[in-house]
Order: C-alpha cells, then sequence, then structure tokens
C-alpha cells in the first residue's frame, strides 16, 4: 500500500521523466509553425483553400519531419583496372565476369543530415529525392537546407561523385537487400541539389525575404553569387 501510494503521488507530482516530457512538449508546442506561419510562406500557389491547404501543410510537416542522421560508410562497387582496361568479347563470358569486374570497398565514414523519401520503407538519404526536398523545405528554413547541403556536400568523393544512396549505418542496411547496397561511381543522379542553391540566389538577388535569413546563410548565398547583400 506504501508503495503504491508513493508510485501515485510520483505520477501527480511528475516523475523526472514525465517533467522532462512536459517540458520538451512544451518547447515544440511554441516553436511549431501555425497555419498562418504556412499561408505567409508559401502565400500564391496554384489556388483553392480550407482542406487543400490543411493537406499541403500536413505533408509538408511530413517532410520536415522526415529529415534524420546518419553515421557511417557506404559500400563502393569499385570497377577492377583489369576489368575497366579490357572489353567482352562475347555476351555469355560477361554475366560471368560481371561478378569479378568489381570490388567491394568500403567508403570514408561519414555524417549526413538528410531528409528520406519515406520513413518506413526507404530510411536513408536519396541524392536525386534531396533536391527536391529542399527545394520546397529552403523556402520554410534556409538554415536547414543549408546544413543539409553542406553535409551531402561533404559526401563528395574526390573525383566530385556523390553515391546516389547513403546507406550508413546497420540500420540503414537493414532495409536494403545485400546485392543492392554497393554503389557504383557509374551510376550519377541529375544534380537537384543545385535547385534549391539557385531558389535562394534569386531570393537574395532579388531581394525579397532576404530579412528573413540568418546573417550566416546569407553571407554563404552571398559569396556564391558575387553581389552585396546586407543582412
Amino acid at each position: 500500500t506504501t508503495t503504491s501510494a508513493a508510485a501515485a503521488a510520483d505520477v501527480g507530482s511528475g516523475s523526472p521523466k514525465q517533467r522532462l516530457w512536459k517540458r520538451y512538449k512544451s518547447d515544440i508546442d511554441s516553436s511549431a509553425p501555425t497555419l498562418d506561419d504556412y499561408k505567409q510562406r508559401y502565400r500564391g500557389g496554384s489556388g483553392g483553400g480550407g482542406d487543400y491547404l490543411e493537406a499541403a501543410r500536413a505533408a509538408f510537416a511530413n517532410l520536415l519531419g522526415s529529415h534524420g542522421y546518419w553515421h557511417g560508410h557506404s559500400t563502393l562497387a569499385i570497377p577492377n583496372s583489369s576489368s575497366s582496361s579490357s572489353t567482352s568479347s562475347s555476351s555469355s563470358s560477361s554475366s560471368s565476369s560481371s561478378s569479378s569486374a568489381v570490388r567491394h570497398v568500403d567508403g570514408a565514414t561519414v555524417t549526413l543530415l538528410s531528409g528520406v523519401p519515406s520513413r518506413p520503407f526507404f530510411p536513408r538519404g536519396f541524392l536525386w529525392d534531396e533536391g527536391f526536398h529542399q527545394l520546397l523545405v529552403c523556402h520554410w528554413d534556409p538554415t536547414i537546407t543549408l546544413d543539409v547541403l553542406s553535409h551531402w556536400y561533404n559526401v563528395m568523393r574526390d573525383d566530385g561523385w556523390i553515391p546516389r544512396e547513403q546507406i550508413l549505418g546497420e540500420e540503414a542496411a537493414s532495409k536494403v537487400p545485400t546485392e543492392f547496397r554497393p554503389q557504383h561511381p557509374s551510376h550519377a543522379n541529375p544534380p537537384t541539389l543545385l535547385l534549391s542553391v539557385v531558389s535562394m540566389l534569386r531570393r537574395v538577388n532579388g531581394g525579397s525575404e532576404v530579412a528573413s535569413c540568418d546573417g550566416d546563410v546569407c553571407d554563404v548565398v552571398d559569396s556564391s553569387s558575387g553581389s552585396s547583400v546586407s543582412s
């Protein structure tokens, strides 16, 4: 009975975990964007309001919530020097030699902040997808986009290649069949990351919403554009 009463009192007054959660939830609620914030940032859309606006807001909130942080290394399928200089003379021998044409090596250990196309099924960064993700996010908060872009360009190899899928860590790898984990240097994606870069440059050069950027973002974008912008 004494133990039960003590437990009830602890719940009533709030255990350390409960108090921490209440404070954390309060911070989330106070900083969470409102529907008015969404309308202000994404005004002048394709029209429609009410349910359409709520659906768009929910979809965009899901996009923001998909951002995650990974640490690990990719598996790279590097062509063997002998196979890269030789050509296959017959189709029958090409299939049998395909497995020996590359060697699997571990890439450099990197960290990545990125959105994902699907948290349950594709919980990892995709190069092509992220360009379109950040094209929207940069209008909401350019500091997020700048951080994401910095991480993506930091995983670029010396030859300029960025592995199209960032399968970093055991959790990300658990969602990918073993045969699809190696990343091939011959596989590339369109440079969609530049979409968000161009979008931010246009905003700064055009003078629209520059005041909403913080100093670091405006300085970085300004140095890329070669123009002078006060933040």
